[in-house]
């Protein structure tokens, strides 16, 4: 397939990077998978929309009509490297390339090729949710989530029914009550993971791949902790300026779990879980299937937003500080290309407030 030379096997890099975009993956993601540097891929995607595919690879083929497209390329080249392109102008590898002869007058700036003479196509694997089957998986697993935590908050009311008859737990108390949350956590996750971990396996991709779970660069690790830093240190100055203390649910869900002796538990469930899940579903799954069609900057203030919305248990001055918590998730996240850097990140700052929960 690169037997025609140095042009050709740039071809390929390109017609790589393009597909690695379409799929979500940053630059600097699609850096590490082919040998280009991010200032070349983002060339590539800049040429791409302004004039198209044949633009960003210069020498491509494309179909129209059920026929190949040849533009632009030598003109004494021995073998055609062919490349389907979907409706959307989407770039999928064709699965088997013949070698076409090498005719001079054969060889003009467009030439058509009939298809059966230069490839035959494999049925392309899905490599993503489009936008709203995206949606709809989440709003899936959104309801995989309340109906979970609410059976493990049902098993252990009755648990607690049962051994301690003499004890109830009011209905109001639920929220702050943390045990409970402990054990709700503890039931849900398995049950979201393994929902999104389904809906990935559907694409055929890899789950790794899909979710970006992989490994950030050090530096990364080290712009993500001081952009941490700097959003929680002018959220803790703008709390200061407007009185705002630690909500009081959070004081008594931690006094609740050390009452009962399950601080380690707890600990673990509200530093852990609730990172895993979230960053599962908005910094990956969502991500992943938005991005292609919304851009990156529209997906990660939407997902921010609804990050934020679904903790209206705190003031709406909280709500804002995790809407911009939010956005740096996000902005971390096309910048490093990894979901394991906002885990981290996102355990980071319940560590943080698990810490100000025990010492207020």
């Amino acid at each position: 397939m690169l037997h025609g030379g140095v042009q050709q096997v740039r071809v390929v890099l390109r017609a790589m990077a393009l597909l690695r975009l379409d799929q979500g993956a940053s630059a600097a993601e699609v850096a590490r998978l082919v040998p280009l540097t991010e200032q070349a891929i983002r060339k590539v995607a800049h040429r791409y929309r302004r004039g198209g595919l044949a633009t960003a690879t210069q020498q491509f083929s494309v179909v129209r009509n059920g026929r190949y497209v040849r533009s632009g390329g030598p003109r004494n080249k021995t073998r055609c490297l062919t490349f389907g392109l979907l409706a959307r102008q989407t770039p999928v590898f064709v699965a088997e390339v013949k070698a076409i002869p090498s005719k001079p007058s054969a060889f003009a700036d467009m030439e058509t090729l009939p298809l059966e003479e230069s490839a035959h196509f494999m049925p392309a694997r899905r490599a993503r949710w489009g936008p709203w089957a995206t949606l709809a998986w989440a709003a899936g697993g959104g309801l995989v989530m309340m109906v979970s935590q609410t059976i493990g908050a049902g098993v252990f009311l009755l648990c607690s029914r049962m051994a301690h008859p003499d004890q109830s737990i009011p209905l109001d108390g639920i929220g702050s009550n943390g045990p409970l949350l402990t054990f709700a956590f503890l039931v849900s996750t398995p049950f979201v993971l393994g929902y999104f971990f389904l809906a990935v396996k559907l694409t055929g991709v890899p789950l790794t791949e899909y979710l970006a779970l992989k490994w950030p660069r050090w530096l990364d690790i080290v712009i993500g902790i001081a952009a941490l830093a700097a959003v929680l240190l002018l959220a803790g100055l703008a709390a200061s300026a407007t009185g705002q203390e630690t909500p009081e649910f959070m004081t008594e869900t931690f006094a609740s779990a050390r009452a009962a002796g399950m601080l380690p538990l707890f600990a673990f469930s509200f530093v852990v879980l609730p990172p895993l899940q979230e960053e599962i579903l908005f910094r990956g799954f969502l991500y992943r299937g938005l991005v292609p069609a919304w851009g990156p900057a529209a997906t990660i203030i939407a997902t921010s937003a609804v990050w934020a919305v679904i903790h209206l248990q705190y003031d709406w001055f909280f709500v804002g500080e995790i809407f911009l918590l939010g956005i740096t998730l996000g902005w971390l996240r096309w910048k490093s290309g990894s979901t394991i850097l906002t885990m981290m990140l996102h355990a980071t700052m319940n560590g943080l407030a698990l810490l100000q929960m025990a010492t207020t």
